[in-house]
């Protein structure tokens, strides 16, 4: 999973773009991401498997901290994007994905990924 910017800066409103990049065939895969307390996720933000659309509310869970989406199907680059989100103070912000391509662990282990989101 990569971050696609290239600074954030606290106290200001900014884009968040995470990509998950894959070449493993998702067959009813599932991708989870846990967000820090700081960033809350709604349905204004937008995900992108194969074709950007606005995240469900039924994907949101945790306050707004955690994203599910399952029934992927499909291989390559998935994007979310988060706009206008405040990140309050400087410091480090964890995020978290989970993803497992066949949504069982039958076929592929779960690939699990932090990134850190560095605010200045």
């Amino acid at each position: 999973m990569v971050l696609k910017s290239a600074s954030y800066t606290s106290g200001q409103a900014t884009t968040i773009r995470l990509d998950y990049y894959t070449d493993t065939l998702f067959v009813n895969g599932t991708l989870t991401i846990q967000l820090p307390s700081e960033i809350t996720v709604t349905t204004a933000d937008n995900v992108n498997f194969g074709v950007w659309r606005s995240i469900a509310a039924s994907e949101i869970s945790a306050d707004g901290h955690t994203l599910t989406f399952t029934g992927i199907n499909t291989s390559g680059d998935f994007a979310i994007q988060l706009d206008n989100k405040l990140i309050p103070t400087q410091g480090s912000y964890d995020i978290f994905a989970q993803a497992d391509a066949d949504g069982s662990e039958n076929s592929y282990s779960a690939d699990t990924e932090t990134v850190t989101l560095i605010s200045q």
